[in-house]
């Protein structure tokens, strides 16, 4: 048991965002990663946990006065469940199947059982991050709205504890037996496609059934406690026949009586054990089997003729040709492309489908008797307030893409190498942000296209808004592969770790809040002072603050030429 944890620690270390530098961390920098991890953690709390909660106790009491407080559980709980498996099956094939280290563990003295274990604590550790954000809301909420005792709240932190593991074995041991009996190990890319379009499919669905839900308890609360129940009903047997771990937990927290409750405590925690034990005796055998070779890649040879070889070798500036480098670094990889590219696509898809629902069910004519409304009031981007109000929008939806936040950290163990190419400091790093601010920029064509196509913006407004952004997304760029090349995560086991594990991206994200939250305090002066065609006014001063920006990091980098790539030894 002590090579297991010694190994789990040594996991956890190696993946952690503990070790941005190996070679320069110190007790002062571990103490900083981890007040670092604190603020992030209190930060999603604040975003995403205490409003789920909110609801949550709103709801219980409103239900309360139906008496059918209790069938919310039932039904909450395993939509959350299910998030929380499809979730944790992209975390377990990439934790057990795809790190980088497997061949490495393999050849040292540890047994297979030894390894699957600390595996297994590394994934159960992951999955307690949703746990936090699905789960915990739900017992939180629901033990405010009905004033619930001290023991309800001690038996939801056991169950807590508890629930994720009957579902985390069995994706192990479905994993390790599907992966023995196919090819797909070496198909990691299709199955990162897969797993991402199942995350996407079930938070779509997700965020349809909590707005019909809302609206339907707040205009028809009979109809809505009816259906309540139905669906209570249904998923309790489903609950009974598919998640077991769901139905023990909540019939310890809402059951008959405290001595029922407590029995039922104790089954779900010996059931738990119980299958985690069976599940890793049989896996560790076959597991063992299933990694060996696992870092090779599957794939048809492609054949290159003379003429693409000619076309690939023809003479470029170094400027264009770092340009397009980086570009295939990072559609080489799934995880690159998702986690970089695509996210920032997907955030501005979500925001119209929650906008344009919302419209639709708030009132009748929906979003088509929404624009003429906005048209009239002083929200439109001619007005300083409606500028700052799109600006902040825009510049929210740059801060999802950590294209230039990871640029250097992606580029792990021979990221020394860049100290060598032939060419300016300026170059190298432009190159780098170069996708960063163009995929900022096509997100605000794309959000402003479609806001000018429906009528709700006007086309002018929609360029001063697209030239006004442009030099700030450079500059937001520049700082961040400023902060990522002065603290960069070089030592990474799998593309995961070096994307999501990294502290720089989500630093970037908050500081580039902080920036819109400045500019929007610069329009506020102006917005106050109720000059005519203010909007404009504000757009031309964040055109000239973002072009003044951009000019002190060029001559900065060019002061800097031979020092800059210092930290990359």
């Amino acid at each position: 048991m002590n090579k297991v944890l010694l190994l789990t620690k040594v996991m956890l270390k190696s993946s952690s965002t503990f070790n941005n530098n190996t070679k320069a961390a110190n007790r002062k920098k571990t103490k900083s990663s981890a007040t670092g991890i604190i603020v992030m953690l209190l930060v999603l709390g604040l975003c995403v946990c205490v409003p789920f909660t909110i609801i949550m106790s709103t709801m219980s009491s409103l239900l309360a006065e139906y008496e059918v407080a209790d069938s919310l559980l039932y039904v909450v709980l395993p939509v959350a469940n299910i998030a929380i498996v499809v979730i944790s099956i992209f975390s377990v094939v990439s934790t057990f199947f795809f790190s980088q280290d497997n061949e490495q563990l393999l050849a040292m003295p540890l047994k297979p059982l030894e390894i699957l274990l600390s595996r297994f604590l590394i994934s159960l550790l992951s999955s307690y991050l949703m746990v936090f954000m699905f789960i915990a809301p739900i017992f939180i909420g629901y033990g405010i709205g009905m004033h619930a005792d001290i023991l309800f709240y001690l038996i939801a932190i056991i169950d807590i504890i508890m629930i994720p593991v009957i579902p985390l074995a069995l994706i192990l041991l479905i994993s390790v037996l599907v992966f023995q009996t196919s090819n797909f190990i070496k198909h990691k890319d299709l199955l990162t496609y897969i797993m991402t379009g199942l995350i996407l499919i079930m938070a779509f669905g997700l965020n349809i059934v909590i707005q019909n839900g809302m609206r339907s308890i707040e205009t028809n609360p009979d109809a809505f406690v009816e259906a309540l129940q139905a669906l209570r009903t249904s998923m309790g047997e489903t609950l009974v026949k598919f998640m077991p771990n769901a139905f023990f937990a909540l019939q310890s927290l809402v059951g008959a009586n405290l001595g029922s409750r407590l029995i039922y405590l104790l089954l779900f925690v010996v059931l738990s054990v119980g299958v985690l034990a069976l599940v890793i005796l049989v896996s560790s055998p076959i597991y063992f089997r299933t990694i060996r070779g696992s870092s090779e890649r599957g794939g048809k040879t492609k054949h290159v003729s003379e003429a693409n070889v000619l076309a690939s070798s023809k003479h470029r500036s170094s400027f264009k040709s770092q340009v397009i480098t980086e570009w295939r670094l990072i559609i080489r990889s799934p995880t690159y492309f998702m986690n970089l590219v695509f996210v920032s696509f997907i955030f501005p898809v979500i925001f119209f489908i929650s906008f344009g629902m919302g419209a639709n069910n708030g009132e009748e004519g929906g979003i088509m008797s929404f624009i003429p409304k906005f048209q009239a009031s002083n929200y439109t981007p001619s007005n300083a307030l409606g500028f700052m109000l799109f600006f902040a929008g825009l510049i929210f939806f740059a801060s999802m893409t950590m294209i230039s936040s990871t640029a250097i950290s992606r580029m792990g163990k021979s990221a020394s190498f860049v100290k060598y190419i032939p060419s300016s400091t300026l170059n190298i790093i432009t190159a780098k942000i170069f996708w960063g601010v163009a995929c900022s920029e096509v997100t605000a064509i794309l959000t402003m296209g479609i806001l000018a196509a429906l009528g709700i913006v006007p086309i002018l407004d929609c360029l001063v808004l697209l030239i006004a952004t442009f030099p700030v997304f450079v500059l937001i760029n520049y700082l961040a592969i400023f902060i990522d090349a002065k603290r960069p995560k070089l030592e990474w086991l799998n593309e995961t770790q070096a994307v999501k594990n990294n502290t720089n991206g989500v630093i970037y994200m908050f500081g580039t809040w902080a920036v819109a939250i400045i500019f929007a305090g610069i329009g506020f002066i102006f917005m106050n002072l109720n000059v005519p065609y203010s909007g404009y006014i504000v757009g031309l001063i964040f055109f000239i603050i973002g072009s003044i920006g951009v000019y002190f990091m060029v001559r900065y980098l060019k002061k800097h030429e031979n020092t800059f790539f210092d930290r990359l030894a």
